[in-house]
């Protein structure tokens, strides 16, 4: 209200400002201020008669008042006390105004009345608006350079009343964009944070208003080696200088291998699993780790809330959107995807699930099988799209979200698990020995309505059970990339065709 009433009361420099008009937003519904352009403004002088010199908000909202729908009761008022040939200065007192008002009809002052009401809310709502994009921003967002960069939203959710919450925000490259998420566990004296995302102004915001209800983050759990959880991690750890960090072992940087403390780690204590009854979190979660080559993942099962919180390797992938998607600036994604070039593409749920397939098959199979040669010239984000899909492609995504059964990544399926089957079977058996209802995955949809045995039968895989019957065209991709890069390990295993013509 400040920067409103300066603007239209006092001095202002030269540049360009959107004016507002007073239009009803209904035919015969009270008046609001509304945006009618963008234009340039000359640079304006204050002047020590303005009505608003002081540049408080309620003297310059007695000016809108007044200047904006009170003119002739104003003019009036300002007969009767002999100053309606004065100077212009003199004609713009407050105290003339008021008169003024008086003066005027009541349904006169209700509409005046609620148009500052609708700027005040306008100026507000810009003001709020700005707040909130700063609270978005994340400084460090150039140490790994995916989307959506900088401007990183969170979404806080209660998963279980009062014990388990979930902080998501989106990540991903090519449009490609899916949800990236951290666990908060209610433990004993405070709260456990399981794979952290970016520290922005707002989600700190979101874990220091859970601190100020259940007492403070006492660690904070890196639970993967993978990039994008490791880079996020030091720099939120920071902010927290009293709770105490831990990482998986085998941590490692390409392409120098670095320690921690040369990629911005604070202190820090490496994982020991061979006494997970001694971690110090021991008597609220059962914990227990899987190692192979490059990839890594600990598991932990908050015994209260009978929660089994997991990062990559079991997903539930949902028909909708995630809601974060539905964000303006991070909805072209869906649209980009979604572009088939047939003419004017609506924003419609029918697209955006679209769009939300077609990110699905990339994330999970990197390279589906039904794409095309060819470009699509996608007006919404003003890019060219090098690849077509192929009629028919709804029956991969059908296949692959099995009607939003948990699955296992197909990626991490055949060449991790799979290629290791002792070691993921002794992760799951002991998993699969604790008391949960459901699950909390580091990515896709959340929470996982799942029981221990239904947990085991998700990686069935590992005793020789067929695998899911997804497209051979979507795995072929995966089965090149395990003959170049594991030529001794377990192939891909042959699923039916869909159809696709090759490319």
């Amino acid at each position: 209200l400040k920067h409103a009433a300066n603007f239209l009361c006092l001095g202002r420099p030269a540049g360009m400002y959107t004016s507002l008009a007073i239009r009803p937003t209904v035919p015969g519904s009270n008046f609001c201020w509304q945006p009618v352009a963008t234009r340039e403004f000359p640079r304006r002088e204050a002047r020590p008669g303005d009505a608003c010199a002081a540049g408080t908000a309620a003297a310059g909202l007695a000016a809108l008042r007044a200047r904006a729908a009170l003119r002739a009761g104003a003019a009036r008022a300002a007969r009767r006390s002999g100053a309606s040939n004065t100077p212009r200065a003199g004609r713009q007192q407050v105290a003339v105004r008021a008169e003024a008002e008086k003066s005027a009809p009541a349904a006169s002052r209700r509409s005046v009345a609620a148009a500052c009401a609708c700027v005040a809310a306008a100026v507000s709502g810009k003001v709020a608006a700005a707040d909130d994009e700063a609270s978005y921003n994340y400084p460090n967002w150039f140490a790994l350079p995916l989307a959506p960069y900088a401007r990183r939203r969170t979404l806080l959710t209660e998963i279980v009343p009062g014990q388990v919450w979930t902080l998501d925000q989106i990540f991903g490259t090519f449009n490609v964009h899916v949800p990236i998420r951290a666990t908060v566990l209610a433990v004993e004296g405070g709260l456990l944070v399981y794979a952290p995302v970016a520290a922005t102004p707002e989600c700190l915001r979101l874990v220091r208003e859970l601190e100020a209800k259940h007492g403070p983050v006492r660690w904070i759990l890196l639970p993967s080696k993978a990039v994008e959880h490791k880079v996020l991690a030091g720099p939120f750890a920071r902010d927290f200088p009293r709770a105490k960090l831990f990482v998986i072992p085998g941590q490692f940087s390409v392409p120098v291998d670095l320690p921690l403390e040369l990629l911005g780690f604070p202190s820090y204590e490496v994982l020991d699993m061979s006494r997970p009854d001694e971690l110090p979190w021991a008597a609220d979660c059962d914990t227990a780790a899987i190692d192979i080559s490059t990839f890594g993942e600990v598991a932990l099962c908050h015994r209260r809330s009978r929660t089994l919180v997991l990062l990559d390797t079991v997903l539930s992938i949902p028909e909708d959107p995630p809601a974060l998607l539905l964000d303006s600036k991070y909805s072209k994604a869906l649209r980009y995807h979604a572009w088939d070039d047939e003419g004017e593409l609506p924003d419609t749920p029918e697209v955006r699930r679209k769009g939300w397939a077609r990110i699905s098959l990339f994330a999970n199979f990197f390279n589906p099988g039904a794409l095309a040669t060819g470009d699509v010239a996608v007006p919404e984000t003003g890019e060219t799209r090098p690849w077509r899909w192929q009629p028919g492609w709804e029956a991969s995504f059908t296949r692959l979200r099995n009607g939003g059964r948990p699955l296992v990544a197909p990626i991490i399926r055949e060449l991790i698990l799979g290629q290791q089957p002792d070691t993921t079977r002794a992760y799951v058996d002991r998993i699969a020995s604790w008391n949960f209802d459901r699950v909390v995955s580091g990515h896709f949809d959340t929470p996982i309505a799942l029981s221990p045995r239904e947990f085991r039968d998700v990686f069935a895989f590992v005793d020789g059970s067929p695998p899911p019957e997804y497209c051979a065209e979507d795995l072929a991709f995966l089965g090149d990339l395990q003959r170049s890069a594991i030529p001794n390990g377990i192939a891909v295993r042959d699923t039916p065709r869909c159809g696709y013509a090759a490319r």
